[in-house]
């Protein structure tokens, strides 16, 4: 399956300061899309939020093709978690701060997902949006309780208050999964900056533009409508899934290997040749014009096997160009590895300054 993924985040109209952050990340487990939504005074949202989406992508860095999504979700957030928490301790100017969090996962076709508090996870499929998620707010418990109806949540007095937060003691991330992707899926994942302003029917016909353009329509459109909040989405539109050819003999050899069966062709044949002339020297005329024939037989059986043996060659070079196409995506991988590491470092670094500014002051 491959994708087109867009986002976006920006400040609002009325904010000073953006406390949302986001991370869209790939390796052998497949690709991760996050979105958080800070809390908590000058610095402490923005840095919770940070904390949080590098710590669920890191728990993710090392994973190979075969783990178990809804477990490795489930302590990506925890890490996230353990990593606030510890920073709350060390920094005690910051320890009213939150986050929320929204995580979809995409692996081999089918997608996974997470979230705790109000951001919240959108899928849109054949003319149709549904809401994925739940929020975990007061105005949602009055909802369930039948105390208001859904359409008074958007203007209810008490809408920003959440009932669970990564950073805070109740935690706890609901997670579901997995769901297969159909071609032409669209997925949103975005903070309450976004959701607040737009009714499902709204972001379905935005959700019908290319991924980038969606996001970009609907942080203009939000801003027009208001701004009060930062707003950050991501989407992911799935275009096809890639058709993997069966399994070859090719696959079950290396280079080597055919080169020396593609060898052993080639000399048989030779060995065919030679004894055909040393044969036929020994022969009268009469048993070789008998042999005419047969001779017919064994140019054809030449004809083959000098077709197998162009077969193995053209088999051989291929298999040298998927080992150099293996070698080169190693190489590449190895340096996104590297760069994704420089950046965690830089990040902690920011966070570091960031700190003893606020400690300074």
């Amino acid at each position: 399956m491959t994708y087109q993924i867009g986002n976006k985040s920006d400040t609002g109209k009325v904010r000073k300061q953006n406390q949302d952050y986001f991370g869209k990340y790939g390796g052998s487990y497949g690709d991760l899309l996050i979105v958080c939504d800070g809390m908590g005074g000058y610095f402490g949202g923005e840095l919770a939020a940070q904390i949080a989406v590098e710590s669920i992508s890191a728990h993710f860095t090392d994973l190979g093709e075969d783990y178990d999504p809804e477990l490795v979700l489930k302590q990506s957030l925890l890490y996230a978690q353990n990593r606030i928490e510890d920073y709350k301790i060390d920094h005690p100017e910051v320890s009213d701060m939150g986050t929320t969090a929204v995580v979809l996962l995409l692996h081999e076709g089918q997608f996974w997902y997470a979230w705790v508090g109000d951001s919240r996870i959108y899928l849109a499929r054949e003319g149709n949006i549904q809401r994925l998620s739940t929020d975990h707010s007061y105005v949602q418990d009055l909802i369930e309780q039948g105390l208001i109806e859904p359409s008074e949540a958007a203007t209810h007095p008490q809408r920003n208050i959440i009932t669970r937060a990564l950073g805070t003691q109740n935690f706890e991330a609901e997670i579901r999964g997995p769901f297969k992707l159909v071609p032409d899926d669209r997925i949103l994942l975005c903070s309450d900056g976004l959701h607040g302003y737009f009714s499902d029917s709204e972001l379905l016909r935005f959700l019908q533009l290319e991924a980038q353009e969606a996001c970009n329509q609907l942080v203009d459109e939000a801003n027009a409508r208001g701004g009060a909040d930062n707003i950050t989405l991501q989407i992911v539109r799935a275009d096809h899934i890639m058709s993997s050819s069966p399994e070859t003999g090719l696959k079950k050899y290396n280079a080597i290997t055919l080169a020396l069966m593609g060898l052993t062709v080639l000399l048989f044949t030779v060995a065919m040749i030679s004894g055909i002339v040393i044969y036929s020297k020994s022969l009268s005329t009469r048993e070789q014009l008998s042999l005419s024939a047969k001779n017919k037989h064994v140019a054809d059986s030449l004809k083959a096997a000098r077709a197998e043996a162009e077969k193995f060659k053209q088999d051989e070079a291929q298999a040298l160009k998927e080992r150099a196409q293996d070698e080169a995506l190693a190489k590449r991988r190895a340096l996104r590895l590297k760069r994704e590491a420089e950046e965690r470092a830089r990040i902690a670094d920011s966070l570091k300054k960031a700190s003893e500014a606020g400690g300074t002051e």
